[in-house]
């Protein structure tokens, strides 16, 4: 194998190319990144599988030899990034030894051969959709389940196209992310994506990237025109998120900044550790919340414009509050339900909380005393 070509350009595919290597996959081939020129095509194209998701990128490049082996990332990485010089020159020294050079210095790394690569079939339907904002997509994934605990499905984001748009939900049984996504990518369909493969496709991306979607059985594709990006779909029951939100009856309202509010409940996390819940309670031109724990007590005033006050105030798991709070701009409509569930909408972001129960008198008094001993210890 011998080519040249614009070693920019090489290692920014490089780069994406990467967040597709596994690292705890025991096969060493599947460690590395697949380099393959083509003298007929005058084309280098990388190839990068974790047997989940595969990115597939390719360049134009002067290409004398066509040859393939496989690079671990970090070497590839760093050679591409520590060298000068606009052109590299790649070329392969024998089947496990490549010479890469630019500009005064040269390289000659350990490879392995390429023939015995596992190349993914990353197939393409003809009918495609045009879709952009992936990273927006991806604030969906920290609310689904971790990999390996919960239903397979509720490990992923839904995506459904509809006639307004692309639409993206998570759900990880106590809270629901509802996002609005492209309106211009309209259509019917509905896949779940694990959350995983949404999260690297969005770390090789830019909200501003336009890819070609397609959908097979078991398989999206997203494309560039450049990078070819694929990963495989989940089958199973995904809970109807939109009944949900829609059978939600509010009994009291406010409207506040996201920011704001996200400040307030992120300056009481350090006292609600260990699982002490956040209080809320609306009142007439005011949001309160409050946390008293034995690690001390917080509270905030937020000035919001509120329909209804309610003396009963309710309790919800404060890092999984603030998860959600931290993902919204702006202005924001908060909502209660009767029985405390939360609702939250920005205009592209719908969010949903369920309540956790009060502390009980005995436990509120037993935080109490824990506080009062800590006082008196520091103070001595």
């Amino acid at each position: 194998m011998i080519f040249h070509a614009n070693r920019r350009e090489l290692l920014h595919l490089a780069q994406k190319a990467s967040k597709a290597v596994p690292e705890d996959l025991k096969l060493e081939l599947l460690k590395g990144i697949h380099l393959a020129a083509d003298a007929d095509m005058g084309m280098v194209t990388l190839t990068a599988t974790n047997m989940e998701v595969a990115v597939r990128a390719s360049l134009a490049a002067n290409v004398e030899e066509s040859g393939q082996t496989v690079i671990m990332p970090h070497l590839l990485l760093g050679m591409l990034s520590r060298l000068d010089g606009e052109t590299v020159s790649v070329s392969s020294l024998k089947p496990t030894v490549l010479q890469v050079k630019a500009g005064q210095a040269e390289f000659a790394v350990s490879v392995l051969d390429g023939k015995d690569y596992p190349l993914p079939e990353i197939p393409f339907p003809e009918d495609a959709v045009s879709v952009s904002n992936i990273k927006t997509l991806a604030k969906c994934t920290p609310f689904t389940l971790p990999r390996g605990n919960g239903k397979p499905s509720m490990q992923c984001v839904r995506l459904s196209l509809h006639e307004n748009g692309l639409h993206a939900d998570a759900c990880d049984g106590s809270r629901i992310f509802h996002l609005l996504g492209d309106k211009e990518c309209v259509g019917k369909a509905c896949i779940l994506i694990p959350a995983s493969s949404l999260r690297t496709l969005a770390g090789i991306s830019e909200d501003s990237d336009v890819y070609e979607m397609a959908i097979t059985n078991k398989t999206v594709v997203f494309w560039d025109g450049t990078l070819f990006f694929s990963a495989r779909l989940i089958e199973g029951d995904f809970l109807d998120t939109g009944m949900v939100l829609r059978q939600f009856k509010p009994r009291l309202t406010a409207q506040i900044d996201a920011n704001t509010f996200c400040n307030a409940v992120g300056a009481i996390l350090p006292v609600a550790k260990g699982g002490t819940p956040i209080e809320v309670k609306l009142l007439s031109g005011q949001i309160t919340l409050s946390c008293e724990s034995e690690t001390g007590s917080c509270s905030h005033d937020l000035p919001a414009i509120t329909t209804g006050a309610a003396s009963t105030p309710f309790y919800y798991n404060a890092r999984k509050l603030w998860e959600l709070l931290r993902m919204l701009t702006g202005s924001m409509q908060l909502e209660l339900s009767e029985r405390g569930e939360l609702r939250i909408q920005t205009d592209t972001v719908t969010c949903y909380q369920t309540p956790v129960r009060a502390p009980t008198a005995k436990k509120k008094a037993a935080v109490k005393e824990a506080g009062k001993k800590v006082r008196q210890q520091k103070a001595a």
